[in-house]
């Protein structure tokens, strides 16, 4: 089997795509090949790579060459399978029903919600990218088998089968990261405004005894807004991930490194997180980490009702 992964928009080494779905279809012992717009992907797991120029950094050259030609190459490739990963790639991706092969469609994001959140689109554009959204989720049910991220997505792919973004089993390696005597709290993944990542900021003004790790990418002029205001207290905020793509190992790492109080989503309230079950949730778990997150029902009834940690106010 060769199975043919296409991304115009995500890093190569998304862990969902990377260090899940490829690597596991190498361990079967069958052909991997990720098309990918990430110019700086490189080889070492038996992954073939193949990038397509100009690649994924500038949004309306991605949206009008990137994708088409990722296509086109995906295309070119003898494949038994396709998986595609943007909405964006859809358009170009019935190219691909031609060749009679099946063409996986992997819903990442609830990209109806998400989409009003994008703060590079003016507002009163947001509600009708949102309806242009829903209207390729219909779509996307005629042309292609579907596979999601989170169980809620069900509800606009009915059809879909669940293939859950939990962690990999090697996060139980790692043993227990909880100390109840640490005054260190760690968020992983990356960090945004709706991320909560002005909140972190907040935390460690009103709560300079505790130090906050940040360990996932985190935009310069964000890490400069979080410093401004956590105020006296910045230096109680780690930011290892400033204006640079982490690793998912550089956060295995941090579980490993030392022992935290609790892992922490301090998001705040928005239509696309309140249904959510981040991984993160489960990354904490995993290691042992009680929870402290925002207080949507969703959140409530995973993690306080079950007894993994506390919800709260993110905005007390």
């Amino acid at each position: 089997m060769h199975i043919v992964h296409i991304s115009s928009v995500h890093n190569a080494n998304d862990p969902r795509i990377r260090l899940k779905q490829l690597n596991s279809i190498v361990k079967y012992g069958w052909q991997a090949t990720l098309v990918t717009g990430d110019l700086s992907s490189e080889e070492g797991d038996a992954v073939r790579i193949i990038r397509i120029l100009p690649g994924n950094s500038r949004r309306i050259l991605r949206l009008l060459v990137t994708s088409p030609r990722a296509i086109l190459k995906a295309f070119c490739l003898d494949a038994d399978v396709y998986h595609v990963h943007d909405p964006e790639l859809l358009p170009w991706a019935l190219l691909l029903r031609l060749k009679n092969r099946p063409v996986v469609y992997d819903v990442h994001e609830d990209y109806v919600t998400s989409v009003q959140q994008k703060r590079y689109l003016p507002p009163i554009l947001r509600p009708l990218a949102a309806a242009f959204a829903g209207l390729t989720d219909r779509l996307t049910r005629l042309f292609f088998y579907q596979v999601i991220a989170e169980k809620y997505y069900g509800r606009r792919f009915p059809q879909a089968l669940s293939v859950l973004n939990y962690p990999v089993r090697s996060l139980l390696e790692c043993g227990n990261a909880f100390n109840p005597q640490s005054k260190h709290i760690l968020y992983t993944g990356n960090l945004t405004r709706d991320r909560g990542g002005l909140h972190l900021a907040r935390l460690v003004l009103t709560r300079p005894d505790y130090n906050v790790s940040a360990i996932g990418y985190c935009p310069a002029s964000l890490a400069e807004d979080m410093r401004r205001e956590a105020g006296d207290a910045a230096s109680c905020l780690s930011l290892p991930g400033e204006d640079r793509y982490v690793l998912f190992g550089e956060i295995m790492e941090a579980y490993k490194s030392r022992k935290w109080l609790a892992g922490i989503a301090l998001f705040p309230e928005s239509d696309h997180y309140r249904q959510k079950e981040l991984t993160k949730f489960f990354e904490y778990m995993a290691v042992g980490l009680p929870i402290i997150a925002s207080n949507f029902p969703a959140w409530v009834d995973l993690i306080e009702k079950q007894g993994f940690g506390l919800c709260v106010d993110p905005e007390n």
